[in-house]
Parts: C-alpha cells; sequence; structure tokens
C-alpha cells in the first residue's frame, strides 16, 4: 500500500491489486481485491496492456494444494501428506508479454544468497529492475513498519534503502524514475 500511495503522490493514476491482508481497504487508492495467485493473475492478465509500470510487490506463494474438498475430511480418512503444485509466474509472465516501452519492476525476498538470487531473478524473469530484502526479524519483511530494500538494476550499481515502508518508497520510485531517464524505453 506504501508503494501505491507513493506512485499516486508522485502524479501516476494508480491501480492497487490488494491480496488477503489485515489491512483494510484503502480509500484513496482504487483498488482490486484478489484471494489466490490464480485470481490475481487473471487480474493481472486482464489489465497488464495499459500500464506503463507495473510494480509487483505480492508475496503469492509459489505452490497451492494440488486437491482440494468441498467437505471436511474425517481424520480417519485423511493423508498426513499434501501434494503441492506450482502457482502461475506472474512476474515471469510479464516480462515475456510486456507491451513496448512498458517498465516492470519485481520484488525478491530473500534468505540467504541474497543479492546473488535476486540478480538471476533479474534476468531470468525480464524485469527493469528488482527490489531485494533480505527477511531479517524486526527489520524486513511483513510484520513491521520498517524495511531494508536494495534496488537492483543491470548495469547500475545498487542501492541501498532502509527506514519506515512509506519513505523509502518515495525514494525507491524516485530511484527508479532517474535510472530509467538515463537509459532508453524498453522492448
Amino acid at each position: 500500500i506504501d508503494m501505491a500511495r507513493a506512485a499516486r503522490d508522485l502524479g501516476a493514476d494508480v491501480h492497487l491489486l490488494l491480496g488477503p491482508t489485515g489491512s483494510p481497504e484503502p480509500p484513496d487508492l482504487r483498488t482490486n481485491r484478489f484471494t489466490s495467485a490464480e485470481d490475481l493473475f487473471e487480474k493481472v492478465r486482464a489489465e497488464h496492456g495499459e500500464s506503463d509500470v507495473i510494480i509487483m510487490c505480492a508475496a503469492v506463494s509459489d505452490f497451492r494444494p494440488a486437491t482440494s474438498a468441498d467437505t471436511k475430511t474425517a481424520k480417519a480418512d485423511a493423508s498426513l501428506t499434501i501434494a503441492l503444485q506450482h502457482t502461475p509466474d506472474i512476474l515471469a509472465w510479464l516480462g515475456r508479454n510486456r507491451t513496448h516501452g512498458q517498465r516492470l519492476v519485481g520484488f525478491a525476498m530473500e534468505t540467504h544468497q541474497a543479492h546473488e538470487h535476486a540478480r538471476e531473478k533479474l534476468r531470468r524473469k525480464a524485469v527493469d529492475a528488482i527490489l531485494m530484502n533480505e527477511l531479517r526479524e524486526g527489520r524486513s519483511g511483513f510484520a513491521t513498519d520498517r524495511n531494508e530494500l536494495t534496488l537492483i538494476r543491470e548495469g547500475s550499481p545498487d542501492r541501498e534503502f532502509q527506514g519506515a515502508k512509506s519513505e523509502i518508497a518515495l525514494q525507491v520510485l524516485n530511484a527508479l524514475v532517474e535510472g530509467w531517464r538515463e537509459e532508453p524505453d524498453p522492448a
């Protein structure tokens, strides 16, 4: 929500896709809710062509149960093994299906070899930038108002940001725009 508000404050026409969070729907932003990775994927596919910049900061699950039941499963009939299947890779799909001139930014939450994994994701997903944060208890992640992010772009030095999420959202967006002014439009 902080990134969406910062973009709006910089003059962007923002459309926020908001998942099942504890946060209320912000009344000051055009918002659509989604409930699953598949739901988000359908919304993104329907609207991605209308956007000049897409910032994917959703932390949707990479996996979902392969099967589901409409009724309660009795304990005696239950298996202790849950088969999983991949959810759609929305960021990779966007990288393959971007429109001419469209900018694409992804997030990467990492726990080890953070910079290497984030740089690999930047290339593999065909995005313009990755905002990487290392999961550190109390310093970054979901259950805190603070964050530490590293902006990773091909051909540019990494830039680090830390502080209140609302403050660094604005700093990150300004850094992205500044970098885009210095490089040619993407294909």
